[in-house]
């Protein structure tokens, strides 16, 4: 019986052929889009699906069946009542042949979703800008009206945080131009005593993303650095 899945990582074809430095960490971004994109397709299959008895809606599942990072593949699919997609999408002869079952057409729209948002997704994560950075910060309460570029660093009062751009690498030669530049950010937090909670809140933020994370003592100041690095691509 023919089956009607979703293989959410093909999706991620067209930008990543866009990327002639496709690169370890690169690979790590479009994979967490993958994963991300595949996660929200399940929940949308779960809640159109036709419900009888509600098994068919809940079996949805995202399945990773290849994991080698930079070539990843995640297929959404009904694996416990795969005999029921393509009857349920499609709709099918009633029994005797007089007539036909309506369609339920529920899992077109969700890959249309998919097609849409993952090169999307992926272009928002590659193109990360220090915009994006503060806006990301400034959603932590703690931190609200505590962000700031490096350089009015000194007016802050802890709990604060700045980051910027530490390095920017145009990746190519004169034979070959860049399609990418590599941008390391750096991002440090400030406070009085450790934050644990502070902390795992900056890193969610960032969860997207690689981070190194370092910590050290100023003792002219009397602040502990929690410092955040991570690198990314823009366009």
């Amino acid at each position: 019986m023919k089956s009607v899945e979703i293989d959410v990582s093909k999706l991620a074809k067209q930008v990543a052929d866009d990327l002639k430095e496709y690169s370890e960490e690169t690979a790590k971004i479009v994979d967490g889009c993958i994963d991300e994109v595949a996660d929200q397709c399940v929940e949308k299959l779960k809640a159109t699906s036709p419900r009888k008895t509600g098994k068919y809606a809940e079996s949805w599942k995202a399945e990773t069946v290849y994991a080698k990072s930079g070539n990843k593949r995640v297929v959404v699919r009904n694996k416990k009542y795969y005999y029921l997609t393509h009857l349920l999408e499609h709709g099918h002869a009633k029994k005797g042949g007089k007539g036909r079952v309506k369609a339920f057409v529920h899992i077109k729209p969700v890959e249309e979703y998919a097609q849409k948002t993952l090169p999307e997704l992926i272009e928002t994560r590659l193109n990360l800008t220090l915009a994006d950075i503060r806006s990301r910060l400034t959603a932590i309460d703690e931190l609200k009206d505590k962000v700031a570029y490096y350089s009015s660093r000194d007016e802050m009062k802890t709990p604060y945080c700045v980051f910027y751009r530490e390095s920017t690498i145009d990746s190519g030669d004169d034979m070959h131009p860049a399609s990418l530049r590599e941008q390391t950010i750096v991002i440090e937090l400030y406070t009085r005593k450790i934050d644990v909670e502070l902390e795992t809140a900056v890193e969610k933020q960032f969860a997207d993303f690689d981070l190194e994370k370092s910590e050290s003592w100023i003792e002219d100041s009397k602040e502990y650095q929690i410092r955040y690095s991570f690198t990314n691509y823009l366009k």
